[in-house]
C-alpha cells in the first residue's frame, strides 16, 4: 500500500514539472509572438523614422553645397587672368568641404566636365541630362550624370557667373562623387549598418543609384501599383515586402529637391532570429532552474517523507514492533509530534485491548480465568505432554446458596478463589468453569504432584474461615496430557470423570484417572 502512495507523490511530482515547463514553453512562445509582431511595428517606427532624418541631413547637405558653390563663384568672378584662375581654382579645390571636385566650365552649353577629361574619359562613356533642375533658385543647376566606366552617380552643382569684363558666362561645378568619400557618403555608412540596415537612394526612372545591397528594393517598391500611389500621395510612409523568401521592412521618403527616395530596411528574420535566440537562452536558464528545483523538491520531500514512511511502516497493522517506533529519527518538530502522539495512542490502545480481554477472559466473580480465559491460555501449552489437569467442585454448594443466600455462595466461591491463588503456581492456568466448578492446568506438572497439590489444596479449604461459619469441603479429578490421552480436552474428560468418582465416594477425596 505505501510503495502505490509513494508512486502516486513522485507522479505527482512529474506532473507538476512537466506542467511548469509546458506551462513555460506556452507562455514563451506567446511572448515570442506578441514580442515579434511589437518589434516589427517598432521596426517599421524607426526605418521611417531614419529614413525621414536621412531626407531631412541630406537637404541640409545639398543647401549647405549650393552656399559652398555660391562662395566660390564669388571667389572666381572678377578674376580675368587665366593663370591666376587657374591659380583661384587651386586654392578652392585644396579647401574644399563637401564636394569631391571643383571645376570651371568654359562653355555653358559642354557637359564635360575637367575632371571626366583628366580620367581620360571619352563623350560616348558618360550619360548627362538625367536631371536639370533649379535647386535654391534660378542661379543653380543640379545635374545626375551617371558614369559607366567608374559605376556611380554624380550630383553635380553649378552656378553661372559672368568674369570681368568678358561678354560671355562661364559657371563653377561642383561635383559630388556618391560612391567616393564625402560627407554625403556618410548618410549611408555601409560597414556598421550592412548586417541590420540597409539604405538606399532611388531615383526613377534609374531607380537604385547607391545602396548597401547586392540587390535592389528599389526594383520591388517601383513596380509596386499600391507604392507608386502611396508615393504620389505621401512624401513618406513604411512597408513590408516578401524579396527571396525574406522578408523586409521598409522605411521611405521622398521629401527632397532632388526627388530622391530614401528606403531603409530590416531583415525582419534577423530580429526574430535574435528575439528567439534570446528566448532559447532564457528558456535553457529556465529549464535550469526548473530542474534543480525538482531535485530539490524530490530531496525535500524525501526528507519529509522519509520519517512519516518509517511511522507508518510501523504504524502497520503487521508490524508487532510497536515499541520500535522509540527509534525513529523524526528530524523535525512535526514528525515527532505525530510519533509521540501516535506512540501514546497505541500504548493507550494496547492497555484498552489488553483491559477488554482481561474482561472477556475473565469471572467477574473470582478473578480467575473463565472458560474462554483457559482455553486461550492453555493454547501455550499445547505442544508439552508433562502437564496435568485438575478439576474442583464444592460439596453440597446447592444447599448452601438455599440456607445462607446467593449472596453467601458467591462469597464462597471468592474465599476458594483466594485459596487456590495461595496454593498453586503463578504458571499455573485457575479458571472457574460454572457455577461451583474449577478447572485448573498444571504445565510440567506429572501426575503425582498433581495429585499431592490437589490433596493439599482440599485440606487447605476444609480448614478455612467462610463467612458463615461452616465447614466447606471440595471434591477433585485429577488426569495427565499425554499421547495415549491425546490432548487436553480428553484429559479434561478423564479429570470429570475422576471428580465423579470422588463424589461418588464421599466427597472431600481427590480421584486420579490415567
Amino acid at each position: 500500500m505505501l510503495k502505490k502512495k509513494y508512486r502516486v507523490r513522485t507522479l505527482l511530482i512529474t506532473l507538476t514539472v512537466g506542467s511548469a515547463i509546458l506551462i513555460s514553453t506556452l507562455l514563451m512562445s506567446s511572448i515570442i509572438i506578441y514580442q515579434n509582431k511589437n518589434m516589427e511595428r517598432e521596426i517599421l517606427e524607426r526605418n521611417l523614422a531614419y529614413a525621414l532624418k536621412i531626407t531631412d541631413t541630406f537637404n541640409q547637405y545639398l543647401r549647405l553645397a549650393q552656399l559652398e558653390i555660391d562662395a566660390y563663384a564669388d571667389a572666381v568672378r572678377n578674376v580675368n587672368n587665366k593663370k591666376q584662375l587657374n591659380f583661384e581654382l587651386e586654392k578652392i579645390n585644396n579647401r574644399k568641404i563637401l564636394f569631391n571636385s571643383v571645376e570651371i566650365e568654359q562653355d555653358i552649353d559642354r557637359n564635360l566636365h575637367e575632371s571626366y577629361r583628366k580620367l581620360n574619359f571619352n563623350d560616348e562613356k558618360y550619360q548627362t541630362n538625367l536631371i536639370e533642375r533649379n535647386v535654391g533658385g534660378s542661379n543653380y543647376h543640379t545635374n545626375i550624370l551617371y558614369s559607366p566606366v567608374l559605376n556611380y552617380y554624380i550630383i553635380s552643382i553649378s552656378k553661372p557667373f559672368l568674369n570681368g569684363k568678358e561678354s560671355y558666362e562661364k559657371k563653377i561645378v561642383g561635383n559630388i562623387f556618391l560612391n567616393k568619400e564625402n560627407i554625403f557618403s556618410y548618410l549611408i555608412p555601409t560597414e556598421k549598418l550592412k548586417n541590420e540596415i540597409s539604405i538606399e537612394i532611388l531615383y526613377p526612372p534609374e531607380e537604385n543609384i547607391l545602396g548597401t545591397r547586392d540587390f535592389s528594393l528599389g526594383d520591388q517598391f517601383l513596380s509596386n501599383k499600391k507604392n507608386k500611389e502611396n508615393l504620389r500621395e505621401n512624401e513618406f510612409g513604411s512597408f513590408s515586402t516578401k524579396i527571396e523568401g525574406r522578408n523586409y521592412l521598409v522605411g521611405f521618403s521622398s521629401k527632397n529637391e532632388m526627388g530622391f527616395i530614401f528606403l531603409v530596411s530590416s531583415q525582419s528574420e534577423s530580429f526574430s532570429g535574435k528575439l528567439i535566440s534570446i528566448a532559447k537562452e532564457f528558456y535553457i536558464f529556465y529549464l535550469t532552474i526548473i530542474t534543480t528545483l525538482a531535485v530539490l523538491t524530490i530531496f525535500l520531500s524525501q526528507k519529509i517523507a522519509k520519517p512519516l514512511e518509517c511511522i507508518a511502516l510501523y504504524a502497520d497493522d503487521e508490524c508487532s514492533k510497536i515499541d520500535s517506533l522509540e527509534f525513529v529519527k523524526t528530524q523535525y518538530a512535526e514528525a515527532e509530534v505525530i510519533r509521540k502522539s501516535l506512540l501514546s495512542y497505541v500504548s493507550s490502545m494496547a492497555d484498552k485491548v489488553e483491559y477488554l480481554e482481561g474482561e472477556v477472559m475473565t469471572d467477574p466473580l473470582t478473578n480467575l480465568y473463565n472458560r474462554r480465559g483457559f482455553y486461550f491460555h492453555s493454547k501455550y501449552y499445547q505442544e508439552i505432554n508433562l502437564h496435568s489437569v485438575l478439576y474442583l467442585d464444592i460439596d453440597y454448594f446447592k444447599k448452601i446458596n438455599d440456607t445462607y443466600g446467593h449472596n453467601t455462595g458467591d462469597a464462597v466461591l471468592c474465599t476458594i478463589a483466594i485459596v487456590l491463588k495461595k496454593n498453586f503456581r503463578k504458571e499455573d492456568i485457575l479458571s472457574r468453569f460454572g457455577g461451583e466448578e474449577f478447572a485448573f492446568l498444571l504445565p510440567r506438572t506429572s501426575a503425582k504432584n498433581a495429585v499431592n497439590m490437589a490433596k493439599k489444596t482440599l485440606k487447605m479449604i476444609s480448614t478455612t474461615e467462610f463467612p458463615h461459619r461452616e465447614k466447606v469441603t471440595v471434591s477433585a479429578g485429577v488426569s495427565i496430557v499425554s499421547e495415549k490421552t491425546k490432548g487436553l480436552e480428553k484429559a479434561l474428560i478423564k479429570a470429570d470423570k475422576a471428580l465423579y468418582l470422588s463424589k461418588k465416594n464421599g466427597r472431600n477425596l481427590v480421584t486420579f484417572l490415567e
